[in-house]
């Protein structure tokens, strides 16, 4: 395990090969992190900049406390993607499962399309905000 304490004025990128990341962070700009195989999980307060992470396999798991000044995404290919949102958290959402499981909080007040394999709910909540993107194509999506 590394641990890192970074300033709130610093961005985080971090590319991985294998294994696991996890970022708990009150402040920072810029967070982008890329993992081939293994579990990403993120808790942020307020990212002022875009959120951005993807695992080819692996769950990937997000939760921002406060807000995020940027767009989000939350992907992977096997594996489960979630993103929890403070209530309120204006912006455009597309949640989407190729084969599984879809789980959106119904506050969001997405429009969801279920398939006999996957799903997909996409919508805007209030005025403004940024874009969230939250994407698997086997597994579970989910918007809390």
């Amino acid at each position: 395990r590394i641990t890192v304490h970074v300033p709130g004025s610093r961005g985080i990128q971090v590319d991985q090969a294998a294994g696991s990341v996890e970022l708990a962070l009150d402040r920072c700009r810029d967070v982008r992190v890329v993992n081939a195989a293994g579990s990403i999980q993120a808790d942020v307060g307020f990212v002022d900049g875009a959120l951005d992470l993807r695992a080819h396999s692996g769950e990937v798991v997000a939760a921002v406390r406060e807000s995020i000044a940027g767009d989000a995404s939350v992907e992977t290919q096997t594996g489960r993607a979630s993103l929890a949102l403070p209530k309120g958290a204006p912006g455009a959402f597309d949640v989407s499962v190729d084969v599984g499981g879809l789980v959106v909080d119904p506050r969001f007040g997405l429009d969801v399309e279920r398939s006999l394999t996957g799903g997909r709910a996409t919508g805007r909540m209030g005025e403004g905000g940024p874009s969230y993107r939250v994407r698997t194509l086997t597994g579970e999506a989910v918007l809390k």
